[in-house]
């Protein structure tokens, strides 16, 4: 009997606090607005700069910022980030009890693309792997892996090009 008052005892406290919690917690000041960066991956390149936004944040908190790996980047006291070597890390914004990261690659800026063909013939429902080079300011090759790059076609109705960069003829 006694240990059935003590579970109902028990059972009946546990209630009376998810109660009590259900509106919110009863001293305000246990209250805090979830920190959320709008980014979760950013691009930056070598001695390129970024900003990074928070979605929310509490009203007159401060945010700090920090980044895992200050060899790869920075980041200053308003949340913008700069390219120092290649890499990745990581930034993390911190309010009160709330963070949260984003991940930062850190890469060699592309001043300028070249083809290596000035005219392809592409016959009706063939296709062709088109290719590039990039360049950094200093005029070097940037290499990249196999089907890295952004394709697209300025008529896809006429020439195709996949996500590869797979052109291929559609119509005359």
């Amino acid at each position: 009997m006694r240990s059935l008052v003590s579970t109902l005892a028990t059972m009946a406290t546990v209630v009376g606090l998810i109660a009590c919690e259900s509106n919110g917690p009863a001293d305000p000041a246990l209250q805090f607005a979830r920190i959320s960066l709008n980014q979760r991956s950013v691009d930056v390149g070598v001695d390129e700069q970024q900003q990074l936004t928070l979605s929310s944040t509490e009203p007159g908190s401060s945010v700090t910022w920090q980044v895992t790996n200050p060899s790869v980047a920075t980041v200053s006291s308003t949340g913008v980030v700069s390219g120092r070597h290649i890499g990745t890390t990581m930034v993390i914004a911190a309010a009160k009890k709330s963070s949260d990261t984003a991940t930062i690659v850190v890469h060699t800026p592309i001043t300028s693309l070249a083809f290596p063909y000035e005219l392809t013939t592409l016959a009706l429902g063939n296709s062709s792997q088109l290719s590039f080079y990039a360049y950094d300011k200093s005029g070097k090759v940037v290499q990249f892996t196999p089907g890295s790059g952004k394709w697209t076609s300025l008529s896809p109705g006429i020439v195709s090009v996949s996500n590869i960069g797979v052109a291929t003829g559609r119509s005359l």
